[in-house]
């Protein structure tokens, strides 16, 4: 039976109310940014380009969470979809013969990258406004795609994250990041707040609500954040946080679907310590709860543990890319060549060494005797491999006792971010 005309129409008037919705949300999305770039710029640049200081989990620093299996490079392609107005200086400062496209809708933003990066004489950046589900349209591809804080502002999150691994070369890698569900509980509670009393980025809501956020309550949830630490924010980190006009947040199974919707596999968490119960007192308390589980449950598990997370950070790659979990089992451990994080750090607490990954949104600390740990820390050089290290440390002895606890060990201290692994064949 033919459908009737009338039911044709309503169709397609339905499609362009949804159409002229997004529109126009897109529309305000970009006023937003226009008024209201946002990160607050790098103050001062100089001590990225002199490594006094580090963005988390970069890929010059964390060469190895990205390319465990290759060797280091200096000149690869990188994308920065939706730039913002830090990322590409910062990673320009870190990794000065890299080509570096930013990508945003803001041209505020691009202005603002563009000055600084022009400041400090680093010319390997180009910048192009526009949306980025139009990236396609540049007719270029990446070796790396940095897309933190933007997924989760589209209409359709899978279909831009299709976008991006359609530019995304067959061994490169996208670092993504999504806003959380449980840990955001506080800033959804205000977001409401704020739609209640009719409140925007163009009406003065910027301003009211960062009164607001002074005033609340003792133990309101938004406290348990960092930003309840810092109640007088910047106003651009309120017009963001609290009046944007489309955010959508994801507990782990919503980023599992997000992944596979698009095509891709997830190749390891960006702070994955937060997400392994084997580092966690979880699984002291429930030895045995979790064996049989896979890496997505063991992380919803997590995520639940902790209750404050309030992104998600991860690497994304093409299904034909060995995932750090398939590079870093059985033999392929013994092969491995462990670096230090660039984000360790220690402390000594009477006998105990205690260590672990100060980028991390929750600490997790890895110890042990300081006799007994440290030689171990100190053998990990960025040449050796697990099984030359440990026939280091135990003097030529590598019965299969001493390589077991050896394989225990870097499995934690890797578990846990205080070390990175890349494979004998990746060396620099």
């Amino acid at each position: 039976m033919a459908a009737s005309p009338a039911l044709e129409l309503a169709d397609v008037t339905a499609d362009a109310v949804v159409d002229s919705a997004h529109a126009e949300t897109d529309a305000a999305v970009a006023a937003l940014y226009h008024d209201y770039p946002y990160p607050p710029p790098i103050a001062d640049l100089r001590p990225y380009l002199a490594g006094e200081r580090l963005p988390a989990f970069n890929p010059r620093d964390s060469w190895a969470l990205h390319f465990p299996e290759q060797a280091p490079r200096e000149a690869i392609d990188i994308l920065v979809a939706g730039c913002g107005t830090r990322v590409v200086p910062m990673f320009a400062a870190r990794m000065p013969k890299a080509r570096i496209v930013g990508v945003d809708i803001s041209a505020q933003s691009i202005a603002v990258s563009r000055a600084q990066c022009a400041e400090h004489g680093l010319d390997r950046v180009t910048f192009h406004e526009m949306p980025l589900e139009d990236i396609g349209a540049l007719g270029q591809d990446f070796d790396l795609i940095h897309c933190h804080g933007v997924l989760h502002h589209l209409v359709d999150p899978v279909a831009g994250l299709r976008v991006l691994a359609s530019t995304l070369r067959p061994h490169g890698v996208i670092s993504a990041m999504v806003y959380a569900r449980y840990g955001r509980t506080g800033v959804y509670m205000l977001q409401d707040l704020a739609h209640r009393l009719g409140l925007d980025a163009a009406n003065g809501g910027p301003e009211l609500m960062k009164e607001l956020v002074r005033h609340l309550p003792d133990r309101h949830p938004l406290a348990m954040l960092p930003w309840g630490e810092r109640p007088d924010l910047p106003i651009e980190e309120v017009a963001d946080m609290l009046l944007h006009p489309r955010d959508q947040a994801y507990t782990v199974h919503g980023v599992r679907a997000l992944v596979e919707g698009a095509g891709l596999v997830l190749h390891r968490w960006l702070g994955q310590a937060v997400y392994e119960p084997a580092v966690s007192p979880l699984a002291a308390l429930t030895p045995g709860a979790l064996a049989d589980a896979d890496a997505w449950e063991r992380a919803a598990a997590m995520e639940l543990f902790h209750g404050r997370l309030i992104t998600h950070d991860f690497l994304l790659t093409h299904p034909n890319r060995p995932t750090a979990a398939e590079l870093f089992r059985g033999a392929g451990l013994v092969d491995a060549i462990p670096v230090r994080s660039p984000h360790m750090g220690y402390e000594v607490q009477g006998e105990t060494l205690v260590l672990q990954n100060r980028a991390l949104q929750v600490p997790v600390y890895v110890s042990g005797p300081i006799d007994t740990l440290l030689p171990w820390i100190q053998a990990v050089d960025g040449k050796s491999s697990v099984g030359v290290i440990t026939w280091q440390v135990k003097q030529g002895r590598l019965d299969a006792a001493a390589m077991r606890d050896a394989l225990q060990l870097f499995e934690r201290l890797y578990q846990a971010d205080v070390i990175e692994l890349r494979t004998g064949t990746a060396r620099g």
